[in-house]
């Protein structure tokens, strides 16, 4: 049914010329009949969703993932895997029994050196084939749903919607908060705690969108044309040790170690980095956003001696 639907802000929404599947299915849905109408789809429907209930005719099944053993089946008819129990539960869980990225991990891992336990140490879990799985995904998100998502992989963690909103720039994207979550959760599952209040991605989709976030941010720096750099952080400085250590991990030394080979030294790195701060400052004085800490942060990793530098006029986060 997703091919039919809108993307981005209208999730849910039927595409120009598909409106009349609507009027169709609002009308299995509402008249008597004894027939059985079954749909599948990526996404919710809301015209159809609003229809269901526990007394009422339609019913909403969410498919799980598979659990390890019925996992496994799929190497099984796929080829020759050896790996521990725990290896194959942490190969499953990772991408959460989908059928369909388990058999595209046995196609990729029959060709993979030290097969599952190579896989697995190699720390790169996503492939050509799952990344484009995901990028159809991602692609049909509003930009404000993209900005959720890669705090979601900042944190690394649970998080309230009252930490969230705190984190978020704009005051629009703030007021928007609890409908963009709700839109986000129709076209992707995310992992919620049991009193609904905290919320993350699966391990599958952090991966996925910390390298979109580090190539994406990369660019803008190249660039010199910041939005995703001024609108999230890339190390929270307000968050756990761990944390903080993580985000200097995942985030920091990566995007870094790049830039260092996109302007080939350190020394070229920090003169751009230079040349940013000093476009911030006669640009955007004192505009809330991330990008002149984020760039103190890296000047830091660096170890970059700072004397004469200028970081007034600057919101330092």
């Amino acid at each position: 049914m997703e091919s039919i639907l809108e993307a981005g802000d209208s999730a849910g929404k039927y595409k120009s010329g598909c409106e009349d599947y609507g009027q169709f299915l609002s009308k299995i849905a509402s008249i008597s009949h004894q027939s059985c109408l079954l749909l599948t789809s990526r996404e919710k429907i809301n015209n159809i969703e609003i229809l269901s209930g526990k007394h009422k005719t339609v019913c909403f099944f969410e498919l799980r993932g598979l659990n390890v053993l019925e996992g496994r089946k799929i190497f099984d008819k796929i080829g020759d895997f050896v790996a521990t129990d725990e290896q194959w539960q942490k190969l499953i869980e990772f991408y959460k029994g989908n059928p369909l990225t388990l058999e595209y991990a046995a196609h990729h891992l029959k060709y993979f050196p030290g097969n599952i336990a190579g896989f697995l140490g190699s720390g790169k879990l996503i492939f050509a084939n799952i990344r484009e799985l995901l990028d159809w995904h991602f692609e049909r998100l509003s930009n404000f749903e993209k900005e959720i998502l890669y705090w979601l992989a900042i944190h690394q963690e649970p998080i309230s919607i009252t930490n969230l909103k705190s984190d978020i720039v704009t005051k629009t994207a703030q007021d928007r908060i609890s409908e963009t979550l709700h839109s986000l959760q129709i076209k992707l599952p995310l992992e919620k705690s049991k009193d609904g209040k905290y919320f993350t991605l699966q391990p599958m989709l952090i991966e996925y969108i910390t390298e979109n976030f580090i190539t994406t941010i990369c660019q803008e720096i190249k660039t010199g044309k910041l939005e995703l750099f001024h609108h999230h952080a890339l190390l929270l400085a307000t968050a756990k040790d761990y944390i903080i250590n993580t985000q200097t991990r995942i985030f920091i030394e990566p995007i870094t170690l790049r830039l260092i080979d996109t302007f080939q030294n350190q020394q070229n790195l920090e003169k751009h980095l230079q040349y940013l701060l000093e476009k911030l400052r006669q640009n955007t004085p004192l505009r809330p956003g991330y990008a002149g800490g984020n760039i103190l942060n890296i000047f830091c990793y660096l170890n970059t001696n700072l004397t004469g530098y200028n970081f007034s006029h600057l919101t330092i986060i």
